[in-house]
C-alpha cells in the first residue's frame, strides 16, 4: 500500500511524531521537496532531484477499508508523503464474472474512495487517478467523470494531479449539456497537471475548470487518439508556466505554441514533443519554440521525420534561435546534426539514432568516429559542448557517453609521444 519504501505505514507515522527536528526533516524531503513537483523531463540525470516519494496506493476497495479502519485512532495527517494513487484492480476470479458483478465492484471502490477522500482529502498535495484499469472501461463515460468530479472536491490542497486512463468514446452532442451543468471544481493550488489519454469531458474539464492559469507551472499532455472538439490550450494560457511536455502534432502543436501579440510571454525553461507519426516539417517546433527564447534551457525531442522529404532540407539548414539552450536530447532521430551547430550555449546533446550512419551533405563527422570520437570535429563545429551521448540501436550499435575532458586528454598524450 506504501510504495517506495520498506517501512510499515504505521511505523513511519509514529517516527515522524518522535522529535519535532525529525518531523520538520522528514516532511520537508517526503512531502515538501521541490522534485516532488517536477516533470519526469526534468528529474532526468539530475542527481539531487532522485527523491524518494512516499504514495498510498489503494487498489480495491478492501484496502481501502483496512486503511480507514488502522487510522481510525490517527490524528492529523494519515498519509506520510502527502500523496496518493487510486488505482482499481479486478480480483483474477472477477475478470471470469458477469459484467453486473464486475460493475458493483468497481462502484463498490469509486464509493470507497470517496469515503477515503472525504475522510482524509484535505491532507493531500499530489494525487495520481488512473481511470484505465478496466474501470472505466465497465462504467459509462459520464458516470466515471461523476465519480472523477466527487473525488476532487474532497482534495481542494492539492499541488499535483496526474489523471491517467485510455478512454478515446467520442465527445457526444447529447453529454454536453451534462458536463456544462457539472463542471470540475477549481484547485486553486494547483502546480502540475499531467493528463494522458482520457476523456474529452475530463481532458477539458481539468484545464478549463480545475487550474487557476496563474498558478500553473507544469504541465504534460498526452491527449485521446480521438482529437475533434478537444480543446488544447494555448501555453501562454498559463503565464507562468516553467515546464511542459505534450504529444501533439500538426494544428493542435501550432495552436498550442501560438502566443498572440501583446501575450505575455510563459518563463519556459524545459520542453518536451513526442509524435509517433513520421514529422515532415522538423524546423516548425523550432520556429514555434522562438516564442521562448530568451529562458528555454532544456528541449527533449522525440521525432520521426521521413528521410526523403527532410535529407537534404535538414543539413542546407532552418534557423534555431534558442540562443539559451543548454541542453539538447533527440530521441529516436533519423537525420544529421548540421542545425543544431547554431546553439551557441549547447553543454550537453544526447542523441539516439534508429540506426549510426553517413549523411549526404552532413559537415559534422560523426559516422565512424564511434571509437575515436576525440577526432571528430563536432567539439569544433559546436563549441560549446561538454558531453555527448550517442546510441544508435542498429550496426553499428553504439550506446556510449563523451567528454570534452577526452579532447585535452588526448592532446596531452600527443604531446607526451613527441
Amino acid at each position: 500500500m506504501l510504495e517506495q519504501t520498506d517501512l510499515p505505514e504505521k511505523e513511519l507515522l509514529r517516527f515522524r511524531t518522535m522529535c519535532k527536528s525529525w518531523t520538520h526533516d522528514f516532511n520537508r524531503v517526503y512531502q515538501a521537496h521541490p522534485s516532488h513537483l517536477l516533470l519526469e523531463t526534468e528529474k532526468d540525470g539530475v542527481e539531487e532531484n532522485q527523491i524518494i516519494k512516499l504514495d498510498n496506493h489503494f487498489t480495491s476497495s478492501k484496502q481501502i477499508q483496512r486503511f480507514l479502519e488502522e487510522m481510525h485512532s490517527h490524528h492529523g495527517n494519515p498519509f506520510p508523503g502527502r500523496s496518493i494513487i487510486l488505482t482499481f484492480y479486478f480480483p483474477y476470479k472477477a475478470i471470469q464474472t458477469t459484467r453486473a458483478d464486475r460493475l458493483r465492484l468497481v462502484r463498490e471502490y469509486y464509493e470507497k474512495a470517496i469515503e477515503l477522500l472525504e475522510m482524509h482529502g484535505l491532507h493531500l498535495h499530489m494525487a495520481m487517478f488512473e481511470l484505465g484499469h478496466g474501470s472505466s472501461l465497465e462504467l459509462e463515460p459520464m458516470e466515471t467523470y461523476n465519480y472523477f468530479r466527487r473525488w476532487l472536491f474532497h482534495v481542494p490542497n492539492l499541488k499535483k494531479l496526474v489523471v491517467a486512463g485510455h478512454n478515446n468514446c467520442p465527445f457526444l452532442d447529447e453529454e454536453q449539456m451534462f458536463y456544462r451543468q457539472n463542471t470540475l471544481p477549481q484547485l486553486p493550488y494547483l502546480e502540475l497537471v499531467s493528463i494522458y489519454k482520457m476523456s474529452h469531458a475530463i481532458w477539458n474539464g481539468v484545464l478549463e475548470s480545475s487550474c487557476v492559469p496563474l498558478k500553473v507551472k507544469r504541465l504534460l499532455l498526452d491527449p485521446p487518439t480521438r482529437m475533434e472538439r478537444l480543446r488544447t490550450p494555448e501555453a501562454a494560457h498559463f503565464p507562468n508556466l516553467e515546464a511542459f511536455e505534450v504529444r501533439l502534432s500538426g494544428e493542435y502543436l501550432e495552436r498550442f505554441l501560438n502566443v498572440l501579440e501583446g501575450t505575455l510571454i510563459p518563463p519556459v525553461v524545459t520542453a518536451a514533443f513526442h509524435y509517433c507519426e513520421d514529422y515532415q516539417d522538423f524546423g516548425r517546433v523550432f520556429r514555434g519554440l522562438e516564442v521562448f527564447a530568451g529562458s528555454l534551457a532544456f528541449l527533449k525531442l522525440c521525432l520521426r521525420f521521413t528521410e526523403m522529404s527532410s535529407r537534404n532540407a535538414i543539413v542546407s539548414g532552418f534557423a534555431i534561435n534558442l540562443p539559451q539552450l543548454k541542453r539538447l536530447d533527440l530521441l529516436h532521430f533519423n537525420g544529421p546534426l548540421d542545425p543544431f551547430c547554431q546553439l551557441p550555449s549547447l553543454k550537453y546533446l544526447t542523441v539516439e539514432w534508429f540506426q549510426l550512419r553517413e549523411w549526404v551533405g552532413s559537415k559534422v563527422d560523426i559516422y565512424g568516429f564511434e571509437g575515436r570520437m576525440e577526432e571528430s570535429n563536432i567539439w569544433d563545429m559546436i563549441s560549446s559542448l561538454q558531453q555527448f551521448h550517442l546510441q544508435s540501436f542498429r550496426p553499428p550499435v553504439v550506446c556510449k557517453t563523451y567528454h570534452r575532458d577526452m579532447l585535452q586528454l588526448s592532446m596531452d598524450v600527443l604531446e607526451l609521444d613527441c
